[in-house]
Parts: C-alpha cells; sequence; structure tokens
C-alpha cells in the first residue's frame, strides 16, 4: 500500500498535535488505589493531573490527595456518601490518595 506524501503529512501532524495535548488511547493504563471508603484513579498528563474519586461508602468520608512537588499543598475534600468527584493542579504526579476517616 502505498501513502501519498500530503497524506503521510496530515498523519504526522495529527500524531503530534495529540502528543502535544496529552492525549492518550483509553487503552492506556492509569494509576489507580484504594483507601478505606474511596476508589482513586489518576493519569499523568502533559499540563495538568487530575484525579478521579468515587466514594464507595454511605457516610461522609474526608479524601486527602497529597501531590508531588515541593510546591504544591495538599488537597482535603468531605465527599458525601456515593459521590464521585475530581480535583486537578498543575503537579505532574500524585504521591498518595487517603481516606482520613468519617467526617
Amino acid at each position: 500500500m502505498r501513502i501519498s506524501r500530503t497524506r503521510a503529512a496530515v498523519i504526522a501532524a495529527t500524531l503530534t498535535a495529540a502528543t502535544a495535548l496529552g492525549v492518550v488511547p483509553a487503552s492506556a493504563a492509569a494509576n489507580s488505589t484504594v483507601s478505606g471508603c474511596f476508589a482513586a484513579d489518576w493519569n499523568p498528563g502533559w499540563l495538568t493531573t487530575t484525579v478521579f474519586w468515587h466514594n464507595r461508602c454511605s457516610t461522609r468520608h474526608k479524601l486527602e490527595v497529597i501531590w508531588d512537588g515541593p510546591g504544591y499543598s495538599n488537597t482535603v475534600r468531605l465527599v458525601n456518601g456515593y459521590a464521585k468527584g475530581s480535583t486537578w493542579t498543575t503537579s505532574d504526579n500524585v504521591i498518595a490518595v487517603y481516606d482520613l476517616g468519617r467526617a
């Protein structure tokens, strides 16, 4: 099969743009953890990292996200029972996600 120069240039430009924007395929492995009532996952991005969580208990709990890097404060959220949510920062990774207990 022969690909024209124009088509090859379009494919190369699309791949470059997708890589620059931090687009990853759905099959890419994300980081995940379970701590107490929380299940959380994240995939470090190019400019930001977003942590998605799910409180699997019926009671409200306190969630703590510890970001990688000396300039980033820990994020603490009160999450109602069975609630889902997310938080993000410009840090390139997450050190840990903890369930700090009932709130």
